[in-house]
């Protein structure tokens, strides 16, 4: 004799594959992500990109390199990029992608370079090739986009600014051009 009603015992029956197919899709689920984080997938996602204060951003999933940048730019077209954390770059291997207003630059600079077209000569910290090639936290770079260079760095331009080191992300960061 049973103490539960023919009615709830059906109940019970039909739940039990219902709670099987759950915890199975939860299992599924949870071994994705750690098997993705395992492997660094390239997943974007929550402190993946770092763009919750203007000026300063970070790449981490999915590149073997990362680092935090801060940049400032000026009207007159100098964009400084300070290293605020992570990996230690080869300036050797990165390449810089520049945008003017969503606009890319015509023609984006070489890094290191001491002289190249499109950007005024003498770029300083490890982007001028006189100096160390490798980029420390605390050290800052910055170049300065020629007249000539096409869209024009305006007061209020938005800048962004892309980093990659042997063609993977690393950092990618945006400023806004004021007067000095």
């Amino acid at each position: 004799m049973s103490l539960v009603p023919s009615s709830d015992r059906n109940g019970l029956r039909a739940s039990a594959p219902l709670g099987v197919v759950l915890l199975v899709g939860l299992a599924v689920a949870l071994s994705t992500g750690v098997g993705a984080a395992a492997l660094g997938i390239g997943v974007l996602g929550a402190g993946s990109l770092d763009t919750g204060t203007a000026g300063s951003g970070e790449f981490g999933l999915g590149s073997t390199e990362s680092a935090s940048l801060s940049a400032s730019a000026t009207v007159e077209g100098r964009i400084q990029l300070e290293h605020e954390g992570g990996d230690t770059l080869d300036v050797r291997t990165l390449d810089l992608r520049l945008l003017i207003d969503g606009e890319e630059l015509a023609r984006q600079p070489p890094v290191p370079f001491f002289s190249a077209e499109g950007f005024k000569s003498g770029p300083t910290g490890p982007f001028n090739p006189a100096a160390d090639q490798t980029w420390r936290a605390g050290e800052s770079a910055s170049l300065e986009v020629a007249g000539t260079n096409e869209p024009a760095v305006r007061d209020g331009s938005r800048i962004e600014i892309e980093l990659y080191a042997g063609g993977a992300p690393v950092a990618k960061v945006e400023t806004t051009a004021q007067r000095e």
